[in-house]
């Protein structure tokens, strides 16, 4: 039986802050000309079906605007995290109406009579939302993804908050302090985006920025993984840094640096098997990928009922 607990991670609690935004979000599903509109259920799930069947999803998103708030969706692909913008469907209206098809794709997975399995992979299972309130940034990943189970495939709808900050018109440039969002100076193509949807104009103006120069350059020079020890764990203890819902991706620090986390690794019995900022898990062992990075594996964890928190990296 899938545990059921509170989790403020997941739909639909996930999705409260969004709605006083303004945004509402629309499920579907498309089978040739046909469209089913999906309502989520506990911890987002939408639908399960067979593993090795091809399906296309759609997600709606449509929110009001106003003169004080802007929003607007985009992909984020590569290495490079380059973003591309996506088209409002009505954009001499009030409320703006973005769309996004996710298909499920091959996997290298094998079903019991060696089929093929088929998952909504990441990058293509989701779409960013930007919401400009004021000179408050927020960017929010919708996302379908998958979780594989024997020949099953359940499908799920997440709504997580990435990212936020104050934003600023820096000398003519956007800009948000590291204090609020360390990793935003490292992104260049969110620098060279925002203006294409704001006008810089309308935020406070600043002459110079909030870090001194030694350290701008620093966080410059930084990488989100670098070393990650914290003292005080256990030798089979972590602290989760970041998970992206959509990738079933994470990071946590250990007491030998950051370790990686993959989903399938996590022992749960929750309906979608994730992990939350801040939480604390242990590790049966640990391995190594390819190119010499720490993997957590056989992760124990219990339910988190705090308040989930941003992870601005």
């Amino acid at each position: 039986m899938p545990n059921t607990d509170f989790y403020p991670d997941l739909y639909p609690y996930s999705l409260t802050e969004l709605n006083r935004l303004g945004v509402q979000l629309e499920v579907g599903l498309i089978d040739g000309k046909q469209y089913l509109e999906l309502k989520p259920g506990m911890a987002g799930h939408l639908a399960t079906l067979p593993a090795d069947l091809p399906v296309e999803f759609g997600i709606m998103a449509r929110a009001s605007r106003n003169t004080e708030r802007i929003v607007a969706a985009a992909s984020v692909y590569g290495r490079k995290r380059i973003i591309d913008g996506k088209r409002n469907y009505t954009a001499d209206e009030p409320i703006a109406s973005f769309a996004k098809l996710i298909r499920n794709r091959e996997t290298q997975l094998r079903g019991a009579e060696n089929q093929i399995l088929f998952s909504t992979k990441h990058e293509g299972n989701n779409t960013r939302l930007i919401v400009i309130d004021g000179n408050l940034f927020q960017m929010w990943e919708l996302a379908i993804p998958t979780r594989i189970y024997g020949d099953e495939a359940k499908f799920f709808l997440t709504v997580q908050k990435l990212y936020q900050g104050r934003l600023y018109n820096l000398g003519g440039y956007p800009y948000i302090p590291s204090s609020d969002y360390p990793g935003y100076l490292r992104w260049e193509r969110l620098q060279e985006f925002l203006p294409r949807i704001i006008e810089l104009d309308r935020l406070p103006y600043l002459e110079q920025p909030f870090e001194t120069a030694e350290e701008l350059q620093g966080l410059l020079n930084s990488k989100v993984t670098a070393n990650g020890k914290i003292t005080g764990l256990e030798e089979d203890e972590a602290i989760v840094e970041y998970f992206c819902l959509a990738s079933g991706l994470g990071l946590a620090h250990t007491a030998h640096g950051v370790g990686r986390i993959h989903w399938t690794e996590i022992e749960s019995d929750e309906l979608f098997v994730h992990l939350s900022k801040g939480q604390r898990i242990k590790f049966g062992k640990v391995g190594f990928l390819k190119d010499g990075s720490l993997e957590l594996l056989q992760i124990k964890t219990t339910p988190v009922r705090a308040e989930g928190q941003v992870t601005n990296e």
